[in-house]
């Protein structure tokens, strides 16, 4: 190359050989060309020069008929004559040190520590309706509104962070561990919403009108918010707890031995989108179901995010995959026995609905065939918690306390 050992700066070690060589030494002196280290080297000479000179000690060498050959080179000039006949190596590493600055900006990965597979796309879901994802360029305003969604949708944590940094989205959450603290129940007493006998008083304030052992009616003051003192003044205390009963009562239910319901028809379809550096492919059903329903018309869905990897190395994209189960409605057709015991757990049901958490003593049920279906009467024995909240009753009244 041209200025291979040729520029300013370098040194250029020179060897000059053919007939009466010394006098090359006197030309290039008389040029003002400046030689150093000069000694006798077999059949020529060698020395020392600038390599900003070397063009001009060349020119020397070809007008005297002498050979001019560099046997060696110092300086930054070989080092920049590397990168000359190698142009992509500086091009390349200023595409990297652009890459580097850029990139980052992306998120790479989304490290969510502890949480198990079921908790990591529970979160991905809230995440990805803010526009977070593995691919998605992360501003602080998205940032922050995604942190205010998880605030909003994780009830159940006790503190959720977010904090982005090189590329990759920290989430992190603790366990609610510290029950909030209770405020005080509103003014008012305690009824009962049905009759029977009362096995215990579990009040957490007010004050007790019954006691265990006592039979009570529908609509019976069981805990009074105020009562009288010595001078005959109302002391207030909001009434709150559970009174347990044991009572008996019956449920009747009827299921038709025939009922439309809706299947899965075993057609599916999938829409698979990819996320990669704030751009996004695809979009289109997989499917050659299609045609049996459009996904979203009483088909059941699931979406499942993938990040992806290039080996071990997190790549700034991601993979949203939603699946669709196709379903028709069908006539199902149901025995004698089958409808009973349908309509047996119906009654045990309308139970549970009408008083949570139940304790079964006894039952009984009855069942036929009628032209609706098969009915069943079902009577419980069961204790419960029957305190439902009214207004304050009126001490002139009250005649428990």
């Amino acid at each position: 190359m041209k200025h291979a050992g040729g520029w300013p700066g370098d040194v250029v070690y020179i060897e000059v050989s053919g007939p009466r060589a010394q006098h090359f030494f006197a030309q290039a002196a008389g040029a003002g060309l400046r030689l150093a280290d000069i000694y006798c080297a077999g059949a020529g000479y060698r020395a020392r020069a600038r390599g900003a000179e070397l063009e001009k000690l060349r020119a020397v060498a070809a007008a005297g008929g002498w050979q001019l050959c560099v046997a060696a080179r110092r300086g930054l000039g070989v080092r920049c004559a590397f990168f000359l006949r190698r142009p992509g190596l500086l091009v390349g590493a200023a595409l990297f040190l652009c890459l580097v600055r850029w990139l980052p900006g992306f998120v790479w990965q989304i490290d969510f520590g502890s949480l198990d597979a079921a908790a990591q796309q529970q979160f991905r879901a809230v995440l990805a309706q803010h526009g977070v994802w593995e691919g998605a360029w992360l501003a602080q305003q998205k940032l922050q509104a995604a942190q205010d969604a998880l605030d909003s949708a994780m009830q159940g944590l006790g503190w959720v962070s977010l904090n982005f940094a090189g590329g990759c989205l920290f989430v992190e959450q603790t366990v609610r561990d510290i029950q909030p603290v209770q405020q005080d129940p509103p003014a008012g007493a305690l009824y009962a919403k049905a009759g029977g006998q009362v096995v215990s008083v579990l009040l957490q304030s007010g004050f007790a009108s019954v006691e265990p052992g006592q039979y009570v009616a529908q609509g019976q003051l069981l805990a009074n918010g105020q009562k009288a003192d010595r001078q005959g003044d109302a002391v207030e205390q909001a009434a709150a707890g559970q009174v347990i009963a044991r009572m008996e009562k019956s449920y009747t239910a009827v299921q038709p031995l025939a009922q439309q319901a809706r299947l899965l028809t075993g057609q599916s379809a999938e829409q698979t989108v990819w996320h990669v550096l704030g751009r996004t492919f695809g979009g289109a059903e997989n499917t050659e179901e299609k045609e049996a329903g459009a996904p979203g018309d009483g088909a059941l869905c699931q979406t499942i995010w993938e990040p992806l990897h290039l080996g071990r190395i997190a790549l700034p994209a991601a993979v949203c995959r939603t699946s669709y189960w196709m379903t028709e409605t069908h006539t199902l057709n149901y025995t004698p026995e089958t409808a009973a015991a349908m309509a047996k757990r119906a009654c045990r049901l309308q139970l549970l609905q009408e008083f949570p958490g139940a304790q079964l003593e006894r039952e009984s049920a009855e069942i036929e065939q009628t032209q609706q279906g098969m009915q069943c009467t079902v009577r419980y024995t069961f204790c419960a918690d029957i305190a439902q909240p009214g207004e304050v009753h009126p001490l002139a009244q009250d005649t428990g306390g």
